[in-house]
């Protein structure tokens, strides 16, 4: 917001650009990079931004705006020596009623557009503050599947991966007719199913060492051309002992496409304690 107040002063406003006079593109870009610290911070400190926090931005984006306009204000008093008679509230006024549109660097100012200019301007904070919850909504779409402490507000960072490996090959598999396929394409995945049950009903209430080494009883590596994969993915939070455990399945379908499926979760009392506090 500094920079925009430096480059106002020589004549460029930068959150006066619009497009086709009526998209807040300066605006827009301005708050993008003011909220990039919170989405970078929230990453680099690995903290989640909860709803609140993002209420808080959206005000703190609305105050930067204002403190923004504020210190244009207070220059042009100090530089064009404006009588003190001349308030904040009439400039605010005065940059609205006495907005003006031009194509361009060099190009005439067209004529103020009065009563309108107040729209306009409605429309740069909004579009300050939206730019300014981009970064952090893109922060928050990258880890969308993360799961979180509720405890530590953080997101659980992996620590190990276990595999249960279908023994048969989908090539075998590819050579069937299609019905046997199917059928010989369930009778495979079936046991995964079972084994990934009793593990995850065997894991479940126990601590996170615990868990981690019957994890590590698993192969270590998941095989390729096999009919279907079991893949655990043990979670901890960096903070206290929460952890969270999922099992997912890939596999070739029956038309030879792979997919993939969550079959279930196990999360640490902690994290369903805290869950039930909240």
């Amino acid at each position: 917001m500094w920079i925009v107040s430096l480059l106002a002063d020589t004549g460029v406003n930068i959150m006066g650009f619009y497009y086709f006079y009526l998209i807040p593109v300066g605006a827009m870009f301005v708050g993008v990079l003011s909220g990039a610290g919170y989405a970078m911070a929230s990453r680099k400190l690995n903290m989640t931004l909860t709803p609140s926090f993002m209420t808080s931005m959206v005000l703190i984006s609305l105050l930067d705006y204002l403190a923004n306009q504020y210190v244009t204000y207070a220059s042009m008093m100090e530089h064009l020596h404006l009588p003190s008679e001349y308030s904040f509230f009439n400039y605010l006024r005065d940059i609205c009623e006495n907005m003006t549109f031009n194509r361009g660097e060099g190009a005439p100012s067209g004529k103020p557009i009065g009563m309108f200019g107040y729209l306009f301007k409605g429309l740069e904070v909004l579009g300050y503050v939206a730019g300014s919850t981009i970064p952090a909504k893109m922060a928050l779409v990258s880890v969308a599947e993360t799961p979180d402490c509720l405890k530590c507000r953080q997101y659980y960072e992996a620590k190990r991966f276990g595999y249960l490996n279908a023994p048969e090959q989908w090539q075998d598999m590819a050579n069937l007719p299609f019905q046997q396929r199917i059928q010989a394409l369930s009778q495979s995945c079936a046991p995964l199913y079972e084994r990934t049950d009793a593990i995850m009903i065997e894991v479940e209430g126990k601590t996170f060492s615990e868990v981690s080494t019957a994890i590590s009883k698993l192969e270590s590596k998941a095989a390729l051309g096999n009919t279907a994969s079991v893949t655990f993915t043990l979670r901890k939070c960096p903070g206290c002992d929460a952890f969270h455990l999922k099992a997912s399945l890939v596999g070739y379908n029956e038309h030879g496409s792979i997919f993939n499926q969550h079959i279930k979760s196990v999360e640490s009392k902690s994290v369903s304690e805290a869950a039930a506090n909240t």
